[in-house]
């Protein structure tokens, strides 16, 4: 299972790896970020997510941090989304997170998605603010054996708490019977 950046790094493993790889889901992934897109609106969101988070990944609440939980699980509660803002700073110092940022920023995967062996089974958010659907039909319609599902929401990763989560979960449990 693979959720945004990690779905690329997931396909990236798949074409190194084929044998240790039976399937994938992704959810909320895209095969080329913004850095490397050729929106020049896309490159200066980038850049300004990379200046923000520099400059206010540290802060006390409400944070930078807040903001960025609004925009991945804003179908969230708020004390979820709070609590996703506390991990995210702990989960990272703001020394990585300009490393982070600027390996996703121009992250391409799309010269392997064709050698992706595995079937995949690519879910994605139509409302994801964070990375826009497009991305994920990209990222589907590279793999060979992909299947691409939308949801009606708004977060980028598919919470619990989200109203389409059950349908999700029974795609994703379905999709493991009939390939892992």
């Amino acid at each position: 299972m693979a959720i945004s950046q990690g779905c690329a790094i997931a396909a990236a493993f798949a074409t190194r790896a084929p044998e240790r790889v039976s399937a994938i889901v992704m959810i909320g992934g895209f095969p080329v970020g913004r850095g490397k897109r050729k929106s020049k609106k896309d490159q200066e969101r980038a850049q300004a997510m990379r200046a923000m988070m520099a400059a206010g990944w540290d802060d006390d609440y409400p944070s930078l941090r807040d903001l960025i939980a609004e925009h991945i699980i804003p179908v969230a509660s708020r004390e979820d989304r709070r609590r996703y803002a506390v991990d995210m700073r702990e989960m990272i110092s703001p020394e990585n997170l300009g490393r982070y940022r600027e390996v996703i920023d121009n992250i391409d995967v799309t010269d392997l998605l064709p050698k992706v062996q595995a079937p995949c089974l690519v879910l994605h958010c139509k409302g994801d603010r964070m990375q826009p659907i497009e991305q994920g039909r990209r990222m589907a319609a590279g793999i060979p054996n992909a299947r691409f599902i939308a949801y009606d929401s708004n977060n980028h990763d598919i919470t619990e708490n989200d109203p389409c989560w059950p349908l999700a979960e029974r795609e994703i449990h379905a999709f493991l019977e009939a390939h892992a």
